[in-house]
């Protein structure tokens, strides 16, 4: 249930006038906050310091109510003209982050109905271009148009007023409060540049936007934001712990494959951003483990059973007395041949994967397998020879990276050889994957501006 707190400005139809509730207090009967703030002009202060009829009626309310209200007067005794929009907005703007401030787990009311109508214009205003959705109410007159009762003055008695109060008996009693349905602005606005940090995969800055914006986004949209920003990151622990309400985030669900497809996705976005240096340097882990599910998966062979881990780190070494003797021979063939030396003991890499998948792809070409087991080797290569070609200038050196540049030095462009992973992929992983998933991340990104349209065209 909501915890409510009313800020209210007093005008000449409060506390009771003609019988009816003034709009303050009818609104605290029908919405019963734990707190109203009165904003009080000169005009209003000296009516107060007479009989304190605001507090007086609003306490005979909740005690006919059995609830308990507490009051705080703003007084404002130097406001003898109240009709100045500026000095309002910025005074009860100001007044209004205060009171949050020392309510935070309040929703906020507030009455669009008592005072001048630059008071009321002004808080209109506010509740247009506020970074917290609150909830502004007016009180229609009992008669559905202007009041035709004298405005309250400085003789008033409370107990008659009271007692001949129409909305005290259910009998007579009607709602007359209206929530008025408008548009937040700011809001608006700011969907409006999420949306773009979202087109363009910055997912940390559009988090940065809805986070101003919180109370105006749908709470499945503000999550999702969230769990892109986390997957982007690969901070995939953290992710797997967010309630997305049944959303299916991962399109490759085995957790053996998940965190190499969702890497490979990340370079994907690194293409489509155009950041073709951070492209480069984000191969060598996706190939090596591409490399290393190809041996598991097509070859049979558990690598790391012909490793040791070496050093505080734990690296595995490729090392050569762990190898069976054809898989020494193998390696030592394709090292003497591209570096003139034979095989020697080194980190578990894509240079000394390849001629493993090379020699178990030509060992056991036999069968309908034949054309796969010649695909991967081709494919193989090609890889291991982009990443050969262009990996080390682009770490070690500052150049600009372009995909002229690139195609000059390895004969492909960047998203060439991503059309090669993704194949690569697809042909080792060892299931039927559908077209589609690598579109995860734009699919995603459609899910979350569905969700930011929602609040767009809603209302308080």
């Amino acid at each position: 249930m909501n915890k409510y707190i009313l800020f209210s400005p007093l005008g000449m139809t409060d506390p009771i006038r003609g019988f009816r509730d003034g709009a303050m207090l009818h609104i605290c009967r029908v919405y019963q906050p734990e707190k109203v703030y009165f904003y009080m002009t000169q005009e209003i202060c000296n009516f107060d310091a007479l009989d304190n009829r605001y507090e007086i009626t609003l306490q005979k309310l909740a005690r006919s109510l059995g609830i308990t209200i507490a009051t705080y007067k703003i007084k404002r005794e130097g406001i003898d003209n109240p009709q100045a929009f500026d000095s309002f907005f910025e005074e009860f703007n100001s007044n209004i982050i205060h009171i949050l401030a020392q309510n935070p787990d309040y929703s906020l009311l507030i009455n669009l109905s008592s005072g001048t109508p630059q008071m009321k214009s002004a808080l209109q205003t506010i509740c247009a271009l506020s970074d917290r959705p609150y909830l502004p109410l007016q009180v229609t007159s009992p008669e559905k148009k202007s009041n035709l009762e004298a405005p309250v003055k400085a003789e008033y008695d409370i107990e008659t007023e009271w007692e001949l109060n129409l909305d005290n008996s259910p009998d007579t009693f009607v709602n007359r409060c209206i929530v008025v349905t408008q548009k937040n602005y700011l809001a608006i606005l700011q969907i409006e540049v999420i949306k773009k940090y979202i087109l363009s995969y910055d997912y940390s800055a559009a988090l940065v936007a809805a986070t101003q914006i919180r109370g105006f986004i749908d709470p499945l949209g503000y999550k999702l934001l969230q769990a892109a920003t986390l997957r982007y990151s690969l901070n995939l622990k953290k992710l797997d712990a967010l309630d997305l309400e049944g959303y299916e985030l991962y399109p490759v669900k085995s957790s053996y494959l998940k965190n190499l497809f969702e890497y490979l996705l990340i370079l994907q976005l690194k293409l489509k951003k155009g950041e073709l240096g951070d492209f480069i340097r984000g191969l060598s882990p996706a190939i090596a483990d591409l490399f290393e599910l190809c041996l598991d998966k097509v070859c049979n062979l558990d690598i790391h059973r012909r490793c040791e881990k070496r050093g505080a780190a734990k690296i595995p070494y490729l090392v050569r007395e762990k190898l069976e003797p054809e898989e020494v021979t193998a390696l030592d063939e394709h090292f003497k041949d591209r570096y003139r030396t034979e095989y020697r003991n080194g980190p578990l890499s894509s240079s000394n994967m390849r001629p493993l998948i090379i020699h178990y792809c030509q060992k056991d070409q036999t069968g309908e397998s034949a054309d796969k087991f010649n695909k991967i080797t081709g494919l193989t290569n090609k890889i291991r020879d982009f990443e050969e070609n262009i990996r080390n200038t682009v770490a070690h050196e500052i150049v600009e990276i372009n995909d002229g540049w690139i195609n000059t030095r390895t004969g492909s462009t960047a998203s060439q050889l991503f059309e090669i992973l993704k194949q690569y992929f697809g042909l080792v992983c060892g299931q039927n994957l559908p077209p589609n998933i690598w579109d995860s991340y734009d699919d995603l990104n459609k899910t979350i501006a569905k969700k930011l349209e929602i609040i767009t065209t809603g209302s308080y």
